[in-house]
């Protein structure tokens, strides 16, 4: 079904003749069409007000309540859960998308969604061809809509978008947050992901048969830099290792106590002309032990990366990443280590967590998914 951006109706604005009614009535199927879609116009999609190749994604909320998984919902019903400990809520701008490029050759159909840990877009390019299919929506991203394309497309209208929000996404900020797993488990869940260093203990909902566990320890930070007695920027630090990254464990029924690491501090640059900057601190580990089973789950931290020491000397002792988790959790990956420091000049970079760098640097934190 193609998309329509959300006008609220209003009859005091229409002609008392039959061609104001039937706008009107428009208007009302328009509105009826968009709620029954999703959210009202919250990460609703649109062609913008004069077509070009960009796709308009209006403003979303990112709430901490405890909610459901978007597209997992069985065919019985769903489970009602909540969070007694309360909401907040973060609004998310209004965005558009990078230009979309018209396929080459053969239809193509890319898909956009939302990203739950920074609330900015993820653009999914599919596969050309003669019945193309989608690229299926990956962790952490809520699903928002598809765009269809053909060969030598100059504009995208409503008509070449598909609206694939769900009425139970309850997205989320810092504290809690939900996510559409890509597992194979299609049931209810219930998620909550905390991204705020810290302690939470966490009692399982009386429904519930197990958990399923993401987690990513602390990155490093890098080395501060050095600059010569004219405060120029001579020479750059190492960076950080990335923290260790465990996907998509499944635990057992029981309450479960987590712990959020921490990010190392980036070290001090030095005072111009002197040797006195510092090396980047380590993070901490991300861990989740079970009440009952005793059971713990290790993150470990990446560690910080070292300082330059003069205008031709940056730093080259990078931040290890993060070792893999320990058995019976060997599905886990270890952080990548930091980049050297350069005289470009330039930091070093820190490293990438996840499989194959998937995560890109991102801070640590703890998916829980109660599974229903």
């Amino acid at each position: 079904m193609a998309v329509v951006p959300y006008f609220p109706p209003n009859h005091t604005t229409k002609a008392s003749t039959s061609a104001g009614a039937n706008a009107y009535m428009a208007e009302i199927e328009a509105a009826i069409k968009v709620l029954a879609l999703g959210k009202l116009n919250s990460f609703s999609a649109h062609a913008q007000a004069v077509p070009d190749m960009t796709v308009r994604v209006e403003s979303g909320t990112l709430s901490t309540a405890f909610g459901m998984i978007a597209n997992a919902v069985p065919a019985s019903g769903q489970t009602d859960c909540n969070n007694s400990a309360g909401a907040t809520v973060t609004v998310i701008a209004a965005q558009s998308t990078p230009a979309f490029t018209a396929p080459t050759l053969k239809p193509r159909v890319d898909r956009i969604g939302v990203n739950i840990l920074f609330g900015t877009l993820s653009v999914l390019v599919g596969a050309e061809a003669t019945a193309p299919v989608p690229m299926p929506y990956p962790d952490f991203t809520i699903p928002v809509c598809s765009v269809t394309l053909v060969p030598g497309q100059a504009a995208i209208t409503n008509a070449h978008i598909t609206d694939e929000r769900s009425p139970l996404v309850d997205l989320i900020s810092s504290g809690n947050a939900g996510a559409v797993s890509t597992s194979p488990y299609r049931d209810i869940s219930g998620y909550e992901i905390f991204n705020v260093p810290g302690t939470y203990n966490l009692v399982r909902p009386a429904q519930s048969r197990g958990s399923r566990i993401t987690l990513l320890g602390g990155r490093g930070g890098r080395g501060g830099g050095f600059y010569d007695v004219s405060s120029v920027f001579k020479a750059g630090g190492a960076g950080g290792g990335a923290g260790a990254f465990l996907p998509k464990i499944i635990w057992g029924p029981e309450n479960l106590n987590v712990v959020v690491g921490t990010n190392g501090i980036n070290g001090a640059d030095n005072s111009p002309g002197g040797n006195d900057a510092t090396a980047g601190s380590a993070g901490t580990a991300t861990t989740v032990t079970g009440v009952t089973s005793g059971i713990t789950a290790t993150c470990n931290a990446g560690t910080g990366g070292s300082r330059a020491t003069s205008a031709t000397t940056p730093g080259t002792a990078v931040g290890l990443g993060g070792t893999a988790p320990a058995a019976p959790f060997a599905v886990g990956f270890a952080g990548a280590n930091g980049a050297v420091g350069t005289v470009a000049p330039a930091y070093g970079a820190n490293g990438s967590a996840g499989e194959l760098g998937q995560l890109g640097t991102t801070n640590s934190f703890a998916l829980i998914e109660w599974l229903f």
